[in-house]
């Protein structure tokens, strides 16, 4: 049922994947050449889905826009990949489960990976979405905030996990409610395998706020870690806060969970979040001289090269002006 409702499937033999295409109407090697399908090799075309479980993304229209491939064998040297970027994929811009969502309480549940959401799936948590392994982005934010105004994070029990989950301190979410269980050990998907269902619906319910977590996993880490290695950190992370209100509030909590003067993550923070200001301003500075550039030389507005970089530029006038450039290209904006 969850194979069907999701599309899951394997990849096979090159062969195969080129017949099926061709039941499909695509004939011309360059279309899943240019999405990375295929790879055009020495020794001919490859497919890097080969031997892989195949789980197939789609954006909210319902449209395939890339996949995701899981290894069967512990020989591969990637245990998942995923579509190279391309026009129409970039694993920031897509989320996992979304043509299967279903969203509860205006709630979505948000784990790292595709066999996490699987698995909540099946065990009936169906407003579950994948980020794909990357953090949560701007962009997966935007999506998400036309779906719901409740966001519970359900990452990793490991530390890996929870470095993930003070990651996304730094992602704009002014329009939405964050909260964050944390597991007491093991994935998402392991959890729901191991018959532990219930209680995983018990910490979605008890779930906290992003802000009192992360200040939990830093008080949890000051046990064990150097503390003043773990002060530089904390003050890294809070100046990594867009809101400057919500950085301050996360610093004075940090703080009193590290048994120090609030002041002093404080000053720290406001160091590190003033250095940070001034090397976005330069970046911004180089921005409009790259784009000044682009404009009074043509030739050098290769659209393939700009639709590459456009993801590095802050936003603002000169990302849109790239932006303009490529949809001049309808085969690159699409």
């Amino acid at each position: 049922e969850t194979q069907e409702e999701f599309g899951l499937g394997y990849a096979g033999s090159v062969k195969d994947l080129i017949d099926a295409l061709k039941k499909w109407g695509i004939k011309n090697k360059a279309d899943p050449l240019s999405i990375g399908l295929l790879k055009d090799k020495e020794k001919g075309l490859t497919c890097p889905f080969m031997s892989r479980v195949a789980l197939p993304i789609f954006d909210r229209k319902g449209n395939v826009v890339g996949f995701g491939g899981r290894s069967v064998d512990d020989r591969q040297q990637a245990k998942y990949i995923n579509s190279s970027d391309s026009a129409v994929f970039s694993k920031r811009r897509c989320l996992f489960g979304l043509k299967q969502l279903s969203p509860i309480d205006d709630t979505i549940i948000v784990v790292e990976g595709y066999f996490d959401a699987l698995s909540l799936h099946q065990a009936g948590f169906k407003n579950t979405l994948g980020l794909l392994g990357t953090e949560l982005t701007t962009e997966q934010v935007k999506i998400i905030e036309k779906l719901a105004r409740n966001i519970i994070l359900i990452f990793d029990g490991d530390m890996g996990g929870k470095a993930a989950i003070l990651k996304c301190l730094r992602t704009p979410l002014q329009h939405l409610s964050v909260k964050a269980a944390l597991l007491p050990d093991r994935d998402p998907d392991e959890f729901i395998r191991r018959g532990k269902a219930a209680e995983l619906r018990t910490l979605i319910e008890n779930a906290k706020g992003i802000r009192e977590t992360s200040v939990e996993i830093i008080r949890e880490r000051a046990k064990s870690e150097k503390i003043e290695e773990l002060i530089e950190e904390t003050a890294r992370i809070a100046a990594e806060i867009p809101d400057s209100i919500e950085a301050s509030l996360f610093a004075e909590q940090a703080a009193r969970s590290l048994n120090i003067p609030p002041w002093t993550l404080q000053e720290k923070t406001q160091a590190k979040r003033e250095k940070k200001e001034k090397i976005a301003e330069r970046k911004r500075e180089l921005e409009k001289i790259l784009v000044n550039i682009l404009l009074e030389n043509p030739g050098l507005r290769d659209p393939k090269k700009l639709n590459a970089i456009k993801d590095l530029f802050e936003e603002g006038e000169e990302k849109r002006i790239l932006i303009q450039e490529i949809l001049k290209h309808p085969k690159l904006a699409s």
